[in-house]
């Protein structure tokens, strides 16, 4: 019988020429205390020679053709030993050598929590570092039609996949988000945690509005939120509001509008400022949007 262990860490990879920084940073953990398995899906170009290099600290290596990164994570969910699970994929890393130290820390606090998430660093292509927090009172099933939460800096509960199923391997793409709207729906409860957990790459599929990326959440929405659902999402993402001068004046202005999924930051409440129209797999973004010379467009 395997031991039961705090912590599974799941590194799943495939041809990951950055894979070397993920080992550093999981084998540089300060606290050692946790399981690490990586699933390869039969890697050719030598990542799996840079995985070899740390084998007497992987406690479970398997590599072998897969059906697509949800297929590899859920590999990964059937072989962990521990009570919580966080994935730290090909490529991504923890925010620092203290992370899993800190959890452990902090752990007591969230008994009554399924999932402890925290904050992250947004890391760009052009090697930006943004901080990024969500930290939501209570997050729940409505949070999730507009929102999500960065899954490198987020602890699960094992037994939630025993409970309500491992990843939707069907979605390559946005499972993960998937997962935490089924978690919702179940009302399991999820925790914030006051720190950086990972450094999050900017540049993978998830974070492009390609047209596979918005069928598959159409699909997600389809099959988990309601009309009545749906409208009320809406009410709360799409709304006005106000940065006031000396608390009397609006000095900014900030109105979403339901069509086309724009938002609207308007100077002493007229003047646009800045707008962004979202449609599907592209993202405007105009400065001062009636004056043409200064618009910036971004395909993404």
């Amino acid at each position: 019988m395997a031991q039961q262990q705090k912590l599974s860490v799941i590194t799943v990879c495939f041809n990951e020429k950055e894979i070397e920084r993920t080992c550093r940073s999981i084998a540089g953990q300060s606290c050692q205390d946790f399981e690490w398995i990586v699933i390869d899906g039969g890697s050719t170009d030598g990542t799996l020679e840079i995985l070899k290099r740390y084998q007497k600290r992987i406690d479970k290596l398997v590599s072998e053709p897969d059906n697509g990164i949800f297929d590899a994570m859920n590999k990964g969910i059937r072989l962990a030993c521990g009570e919580w699970l966080i994935f730290m994929n090909g490529g991504d890393l923890f925010a620092d050598e203290f992370v899993i130290g800190k959890f452990f820390a902090e752990e007591a606090r969230f008994l009554d929590a399924g999932v402890v998430y925290g904050d992250y660093y947004r890391i760009y292509g052009d090697g930006r570092r943004e901080y990024a927090a969500v930290d939501v009172k209570e997050l729940d099933k409505l949070f999730f039609y507009n929102n999500c939460i960065c899954h490198q800096a987020s602890f699960i509960r094992r037994k939630l996949f025993e409970k309500y199923g491992v990843y939707n391997d069907k979605h390559r793409i946005v499972s993960d988000w998937e997962k935490w709207i089924v978690f919702a729906e179940h009302k399991v409860v999820f925790r914030h945690i006051n720190f950086a957990i990972a450094d999050f790459y900017y540049t993978g599929i998830s974070s492009q509005m390609t047209p596979r990326h918005a069928d598959e959440r159409a699909e997600v929405i389809a099959a988990h939120f309601s009309k009545d659902e749906i409208a009320e999402s809406q009410r709360r993402q799409f709304c006005r509001r106000y940065v006031k001068f000396f608390n009397l004046l609006p000095l900014l202005v900030f109105k979403r509008k339901k069509s086309g999924s724009r938002l609207e930051v308007l100077l002493f409440g007229f003047l646009p400022l800045y707008k962004i129209t979202d449609k599907r797999g592209t993202i405007r973004h105009y400065l001062f949007g009636v004056l043409p010379w200064l618009t910036v467009k971004e395909e993404a």
